[in-house]
C-alpha cells in the first residue's frame, strides 16, 4: 500500500521528478524565489505536468516543520515497497554482473540514505534490508541520498539469511541453464561488513 510522503528541498524534489514523476501529486515553492535551480526545477515540472503553487516561505516552514526545504515542497504517493518475491527478478535482470548490497539495523535514516547514496555509485543492482530493522524510505532518507533513493532498487525481506539464500540459489540456477558467473564466491565471507550497533549497519556485500 502506498502512503503520502512531503519531499523537502530541490535535491528530493528534483530527483523525484526526473524519475518518478508520476507519483508526485503537487510541488509547492516559495514566492519570490530566485534561485536558478529552483527555476529550472519548475521548468521540469510543467514539462512533467506536476502541478505548481507558490506559498509563503512562512507555509513552508509550517509544512517542514523546522526541516530546511529551500523554498521547495513536493506531495508524492510512495509506490509500494519491492518485497523478497522480486528479489528473482531483480537477479535475472542484473545478469552475471548482479551486486547486492545487504543491510542490517541500519535505523538512522541519515546513515541509510548515504549507504544508498554509495549503491548507486558502487552500481548495485539493489538493496536489501531487514523489514523490522531497517528507517523506512522516508523524506529525510530520500533528501540524505542525493536521489539514491529513487534510482536503487530497495527490497526490505522478513528474514535477511533467507534472502541471501534466495539470491544465491537463483545463481546457481542461471549456471545451470549455461549463462555465464564469475569465477569465486558468491558472497565472500569479511567481505564488507561492520559490527552491528544500534543505530548502525552491518552490511554484507557480494557478485551474484
Amino acid at each position: 500500500m502506498s502512503s503520502k510522503e512531503v519531499l523537502l528541498g530541490i535535491h528530493a524534489v528534483m530527483s523525484a521528478l526526473e524519475h518518478d514523476a508520476s507519483n508526485l501529486s503537487e510541488i509547492l515553492l516559495a514566492e519570490g524565489s530566485r534561485n536558478p535551480r529552483v527555476a529550472e526545477l519548475e521548468l521540469l515540472a510543467k514539462e512533467r505536468q506536476v502541478r505548481l503553487h507558490r506559498r509563503t516561505m512562512e507555509q513552508l516552514d509550517k509544512l517542514a516543520r523546522g526541516e530546511r526545504h529551500q523554498g521547495v515542497v513536493g506531495f508524492y504517493e510512495a509506490p509500494p515497497s519491492l518485497g523478497e518475491s522480486d528479489l528473482k527478478p531483480l537477479v535475472d535482470k542484473a545478469g552475471p554482473t548482479a551486486l547486492f548490497l545487504v543491510l542490517d539495523e541500519i535505523t538512522d535514516p541519515h546513515n541509510f540514505g548515504a549507504c544508498l547514496r554509495s549503491a548507486l555509485a558502487a552500481g548495485v543492482s539493489g538493496v536489501i534490508v531487514a523489514k523490522d530493522r531497517a528507517a523506512p524510505t522516508n523524506a529525510t532518507v530520500r533528501r540524505s541520498s542525493a536521489g539514491a533513493a529513487d534510482r536503487v532498487p530497495i527490497v526490505r525481506v522478513t528474514n535477511l539469511a533467507r534472502a541471501r539464500r534466495r539470491c544465491l540459489a537463483d545463481r546457481t540456477r542461471r549456471r545451470g541453464r549455461g549463462q555465464p558467473v564469475p569465477a569465486g564466491p558468491a558472497w565472500p565471507d569479511g567481505h564488507c561488513h561492520g559490527r552491528r550497533r544500534r543505530g548502525h549497519a552491518s552490511a554484507h556485500a557480494g557478485a551474484l
